[in-house]
């Protein structure tokens, strides 16, 4: 699943409230963008510390990402009009429980309904990615070349019913013989047990290659069934909650 930097997402019900939307020939605003604030964090991952935040609003459709544009999540849904289906739920959250700083990030697993009687489970999520809705698109990694040791940082989870966390990073470069994408080195870890106050995670990455990657994924999500083959897919808990702060690579 995670070889691939771009990700499709067969997001029907997104196709057919687009359609709509062109058939009535309603042109919505695009986001007027917030300057990002200044990033003051000094960890080795821009924006890990999330203590800052990059406002973004569209009407009366604001959201909110990580500062630094290194670290996305699944808010951009919420900016979405009333007649192509939104607005989404932010399913990331800006909190000031946070193990260190100003603030932490709280991912929140939501539902959404974008048409009466259909309802889809996102969870919450942060990552090296972009959600690109009118191409029904995840675009997963960011540029970077370090050979970490290990991932680090604090969380706090509490799943419903039986929930699990995930928190996995991949490191990958693009083999242009090939033309396809070399896993470089890879943690995967699921988190199945409530954790009520911020607990220190310190991963080892394990590599599979002695070449310098080009491409990170870091994905941070309160429920581990995501999928980014087809977010209609996903499962997990409405309700389970991760908070996490100061993530860094270890070096």
């Amino acid at each position: 699943m995670m070889n691939k930097r771009r990700a499709i997402v067969f997001f029907a019900v997104m196709i057919a409230v687009f359609s709509i939307q062109s058939s009535c020939k309603k042109k919505t605003d695009p986001p007027a963008v917030v300057p990002d604030p200044v990033v003051t964090c000094t960890v080795n991952i821009t924006g890990g510390c999330f203590d800052e935040w990059k406002d973004i609003t569209t009407g009366v459709y604001p959201y909110y990402e990580p500062a630094g544009d290194f670290l996305k999540t699944l808010n951009l849904l919420a900016s979405l009009p009333p007649e192509i289906g939104g607005p989404g739920p932010v399913t990331t959250e800006k909190t000031t429980d946070s193990y260190s700083g100003a603030m932490a990030a709280k991912l929140i697993s939501k539902v959404f309904s974008p048409q009466q009687g259909t309802n889809i489970f996102l969870p919450g999520l942060v990552a090296t990615s972009e959600l690109d809705i009118p191409a029904q698109t995840i675009d997963l990694g960011k540029p970077y070349t370090g050979r970490p040791v290990s991932f680090k940082g604090y969380y706090k989870y509490f799943p419903v019913s039986g929930d699990s966390a995930l928190i996995e990073v991949l490191l990958t470069k693009y083999n242009t013989s090939l033309h396809k994408r070399d896993t470089i080195a890879i943690t995967k870890n699921i988190i199945t047990n409530t954790v009520s106050s911020y607990t220190l995670f310190d991963y080892p990455l394990t590599y599979h290659s002695s070449a310098t990657p080009d491409t990170a994924v870091i994905l941070l999500v309160s429920s581990a069934g995501i999928n980014f083959q087809n977010l209609q897919g996903c499962s997990g808990q409405i309700g389970s909650i991760m908070f996490v702060d100061e993530i860094s690579f270890g070096m």
